[in-house]
């Protein structure tokens, strides 16, 4: 949904495509076999493979998608205009979040086990911070497993990753590079190694930034704090 006015939808699907609906008229029963509903406020085909994951940034202007086909994309939702491609990733990007001021950086996160922080004043390029130092791929030990999830505080200043075999990282958002700042371990019981059907699908942190929820395979919720 996008933060500004909250009756936009975006959903993205296994072919590419993103959507974006309008919440305050009647939905169609499906955006793309329902001709005589509602017709979708746009449409078009992002990526040639399935799209993971989106957000909108910069005041609904922009939208992140990350996409089975190892890429990120930055589209400008006014006219489905494709504006930057990042191709740092060398397998299928699974979760990205916007965050910053405006939303001009995010943070993306693959299959490969690489994070990578983008800033789109910056096209081309990983993001470059305020400090002048590069935000580099964070080495992760899970690579073979890949990265889940991404979560940004509502202050914007943390960021919080998430691997399938691994526990809930903590870093700064404008310097991860630097290492983890806290570790959230598993319960013993949702342990991938006890119960490999409780892995943890997605992350959110509460408004005031101080506790996250993540939802797990076994419909679970676990909050930390």
């Amino acid at each position: 949904m996008d933060p500004s006015s909250g009756k936009l939808l975006a959903i993205a699907d296994q072919e590419g495509f993103v959507t974006i609906l309008q919440t305050d008229r009647i939905l169609p029963y499906s955006v793309r076999l329902d001709p005589g509903g509602q017709r979708p406020r746009a449409a078009w085909e992002a990526h040639k493979n399935l799209v993971h994951d989106l957000c909108w940034a910069k005041a609904d202007s922009r939208l992140y998608t990350a996409s089975g086909d190892s890429t990120v994309a930055v589209w400008d939702t006014s006219c489905a205009t494709r504006l930057a491609t990042g191709v740092e990733h060398q397998l299928s990007v699974k979760c990205l979040t916007a965050f910053g001021p405006g939303g001009d950086l995010f943070a993306s996160g693959s299959r490969d086990g690489s994070i990578l922080v983008w800033d789109v004043r910056l096209p081309g390029r990983r993001a470059r911070m305020a400090d002048g130092s590069s935000a580099s791929t964070l080495a992760c030990v899970w690579k073979a497993e890949g990265i889940l999830s991404l979560s940004v505080t509502p202050q914007g200043d943390r960021l919080l990753v998430h691997c399938a075999s691994g526990p809930h990282l903590l870093y700064s958002a404008r310097a991860p590079q630097s290492g983890a700042l806290a570790t959230f371990h598993y319960p013993p019981s949702a342990h991938p190694a006890n119960n490999r059907h409780k892995w943890f699908i997605r992350t959110a942190f509460s408004p005031d930034g101080t506790a996250f929820v993540a939802g797990a395979a076994d419909s679970t919720a676990y909050v930390w704090q």
